[in-house]
């Protein structure tokens, strides 16, 4: 009996008394219903979870592990485990896409026809599993392989569309023409919503990727299944929104005359956030944007209003990929210098009230254009172009970071595994810095900053590079970065200041540096410390109106990959999620500042509102924020606190203690003792300074803290 097969799924099953538990299958006689019923036992139990990605995985590797085990004992029936297999991966593959869990994605995708259920960051594959199906003798279990290719592989072109993962695996199947024919012929004799989808994601992948036969076998299936008799309506009008704003249009009608269809005759078909993506198409040049922008804010707006007011993290985090759909109107706006529009646009989509947006001067720039950067001021813009490639600046990052950075729309673009995920290499960090101020061209951003007087900068790239610590060093001011998108409200003056002191190495010691300097300065100052306290006191004292500043000395535990799952640990005992920290919003007539001193606190997935970050979900027009935007070393972590300690305490502004606070740090050992001597009468920390053996140029130490509004 099945039961028999899948012990380990059957062992946390919530409806053992299904009926199907109790069913033979042989590879023999096994028919698509009895496939499909086996399937939905997992279904089932993935629907149950609301959502949850944990659970969904822990259903789906249990029910897939126990396939691979069969596969070994009972080699008579292996290709029938194997399309199981394939098809339960599938199933969960559909969730995760469709919740745009992309960090889950990389695995199911080869855990499907893999002889190991893993989540290894680095993984070989091979396509004999799909050979063994696809050639199968059995009848049943072709079709069976067929019926679940075709989702399956909407979900790996859409996964590797949205993010450049696993390109390789889709060029592969794109270029064996018998999967890819697979899928074109399915589709034709199964139309559906899901079909459509399925073509649709592989014609978008491989525009993206310039192989245009396969993108016409594609899109020629789409249009002979709209002029198929037999379609409905639903069905017509996903081919309307796809040919809307597909990059290549047919001999059929043009890209505006399906935007017509879809806007008239399939406008009831049309998702909200489809109806602004089809009117961004269909208007598409500068005159057409200005004539029609209200009517685009307002389909944007009425999206907005669609969500949920209990927004979970994830779901903020989705809507801000989502954002990408409206990424062509902000290309066209910020070539054009229409800053203002651009914020209306984020406004309109975050759901934030025009009163509340930030005013300029801004600058918004654009890394990744043809062949340079664009700056682009209101009315003004100014581009910028230079032979650094983005592949060159992406290798440097990945090396000084230690990261697996790439590029969704470049299948030539390889990197090297970093030797130690996630740790930087100081070694690298010069030559990075160098190469993209050279790409950004940062010394031209001088006069337009001094005539200017920028309020705020905002960086659209998929890469956190560090252009506010470029600005800073090549003219001496720190420029904000703009990540909430609200106006920030006063800087309050700081008297009160609560140093939550959590369990690092230098902890003790940075905290009585930083008491010493404010308290000379007659600023109050309490201490909070983890050895003796409670996450519920760390949040009462977090939540309190009394303080100015807050600062925090802990750990930062982020992975780019999966960053739902970012926490700071304050000690052992006290962890608190990026979920819980979301939460911890407190409202004031005015702005205090918060310092997370720890590691990676910068760092975001995205760069949008909804980005998922320790400090970028703590940002709003209550509250800026300076963190560290990669792993610090405690003693540049105490002297860079020190410094900004000292300017904060004479009362200059964020930006300007945040540019100050660099430029000493940067200028050498002896400039910052000569800062803190007066300042400091603790002789462990001056000695710990003195005798330190760090490089005080290099952009490893002194360009992480990132000011964030």
């Amino acid at each position: 009996m099945i039961k028999e097969i899948f012990h380990e799924f059957y062992s946390i099953t919530t409806n053992s008394n299904n009926p199907t538990w109790n069913i033979e299958v042989q590879a023999d006689t096994v028919t698509l219903e009895k496939i499909e019923a086996l399937i939905d036992l997992l279904e089932d139990e993935l629907v149950e979870c609301n959502g949850n990605e944990i659970s969904m995985i822990e259903y789906a590797a249990a029910f897939s592990k126990d396939l691979v085990s069969a596969r070994v004992a009972d080699t008579v029936n292996k290709d029938l485990y194997l399309v199981l297999q394939f098809a339960g991966s599938t199933s969960i593959l559909k969730h995760l896409t469709r919740n745009k869990l992309f960090a889950y994605c990389f695995d199911w995708l080869l855990n499907a026809f893999d002889d190991e259920i893993s989540d290894k960051k680095a993984r070989e594959y091979s396509l004999a599993n799909f050979e063994a199906l696809l050639f199968s003798r059995n009848e049943t279990i072709r079709k069976a392989f067929e019926q679940y290719f075709v989702t399956w592989s909407s979900c790996l072109f859409y996964y590797s569309k949205c993010t450049g993962g696993h390109n390789k695996l889709a060029k592969d199947c794109v270029s064996d023409k018998f999967l890819i024919e697979i899928v074109r012929k399915y589709c034709l004799k199964n139309p559906s919503e899901d079909t459509v989808f399925a073509l649709s994601s592989v014609s978008a992948w491989c525009n993206k990727h310039g192989l245009e036969q396969e993108e016409d076998q594609a899109n020629l299936a789409l249009i002979e299944m709209y002029e198929n008799p037999k379609s409905e309506v639903e069905i017509k009008g996903r081919i309307a929104m796809h040919f809307s704003v597909a990059s290549k249009v047919y001999e059929k009608l043009t890209r505006n005359q399906w935007a017509d269809l879809a806007l008239t005759e399939y406008r009831k078909c049309l998702g909200q956030h489809e109806l602004f993506q089809v009117l961004i198409s269909r208007y598409s040049n500068v005159n057409d944007v200005e004539y029609h922008f209200d009517e685009i804010i307002n389909a944007i707006q009425d999206y907005s209003a669609t969500r949920p007011t209990n927004n979970t993290l994830l779901y903020n985090y989705h809507h801000d990929r989502i954002f990408t759909l409206v990424e062509k109107l902000i290309f066209l706006l910020t070539r054009t210098g229409e800053i203002q529009k651009i914020v209306q646009v984020y406004g309109a989509y975050f759901g934030i009230a025009e009163n509340d947006l930030i005013q300029g001067p801004l600058v918004y720039i654009l890394p990744n254009s043809f062949n340079g950067a664009v700056f682009s001021f209101e009315r003004d813009v100014k581009h910028h172009d230079n032979n650094v490639d983005l592949k060159t600046i992406m290798n440097l990052e990945n090396s000084f970071l230690g990261t697996t950075a790439t590029f969704n729309d470049d299948l030539t673009f390889e990197y090297s595994a970093p030797k130690r995920y996630g740790v930087p290499d100081r070694t690298f960090a010069a030559e990075y810095f160098s190469k993209v101020a050279e790409r950004l061209a940062i010394e031209s951003l001088k006069m337009y900053h001094q005539t200017r007087n920028l309020n705020g900068l905002f960086f659209h790239f998929g890469s956190n590079w560090p252009i506010q610590a470029l600005i800073s060093e090549t003219f001496g001011v720190t420029v904000p970065v703009i990540q909430s998108f609200q106006n920030p409200l006063n800087q309050r003056p700081i008297n009160n200041v609560l140093v939550c002191s959590g369990s690092t190495f230098m902890s003790e010691l940075q905290t009585n540096g930083i008491k010493e300097i404010f308290e000379s300065n007659n600023i109050q100052v309490t201490i909070w410390e983890s050895r003796n306290n409670t996450l519920a006191s760390f949040i009462t004292e977090y939540s309190s109106a009394a303080y100015d500043l807050i600062w925090i000395l802990g750990h930062g535990e982020y992975d780019a990959y999966q960053t739902e799952k970012t926490f700071l640990s304050l000690s052992e005992e006290i962890n608190i999620s990026v979920e819980e920290l979301r939460k911890l919003s407190p409202s004031y007539v005015d702005r205090r500042l918060l310092i997370l001193d720890t590691c990676d606190s910068a760092s975001r997935g995205l760069v949008g509102p909804g980005a998922i970050g320790i400090g970028a979900v703590l940002i709003n027009k209550h509250q800026s924020v300076i963190g560290h935007s990669w792993p610090v070393e405690n003693i540049s972590s105490l002297i860079m606190g020190l410094l900004l300690s000292n300017e904060l305490s004479n009362g200059n502004t964020y930006e300007n203690s945040h540019s100050a606070a660099l430029g000493q740090f940067r200028s050498g050992r002896e400039n910052v003792l000569e800062v803190l001597q007066p300042q400091i009468t603790n002789e462990d920390i001056l000695d710990r300074i003195s005798n330190c053996s760090i490089d005080f140029s290099n952009p490893y130490y002194w360009a992480s803290p990132v000011y964030f509004i």
